[in-house]
């Protein structure tokens, strides 16, 4: 099977917290501030919400297609790892208390 990557997202789960504030450019996606004081610290076994947007991108799904969602810890061509050393969990929760989704805009024919 073939995959081509269509597109891509990044947010360190640090700076997860959506600002109230108003972003400085008009975007359709979830506004970070990535300020200090809007750091949240990962608790370790403690559920956590993301919500950012990906790259914006058209694309065509034709019928028997499948789309994969690939989560990591890091972007070795853009971040360094954290932490450094250590095998981290990610851990992605698809029960009733703590849905997972994403959303994706999508144009009928």
């Amino acid at each position: 099977m073939r995959q081509i990557a269509l597109t891509e997202g990044e947010l360190r789960a640090l700076h997860r917290r959506v600002s109230k504030e108003q972003s400085p450019v008009k975007l359709p996606i979830p506004y970070h501030s990535f300020l200090k004081k809007d750091a949240m610290p990962l608790v370790p076994g403690q559920v956590a919400e993301l919500k950012f947007g990906l790259q914006p991108i058209s694309v065509l799904v034709k019928k028997g297609h499948w789309l994969r969602v690939a989560i990591a810890g890091h972007d070795k061509d853009t971040f360094i790892r954290i932490p450094v050393d250590g095998t981290p969990t990610i851990a992605v929760q698809r029960n009733a208390r703590a849905l997972s989704m994403i959303e994706l805009p999508v144009i009928k024919k």
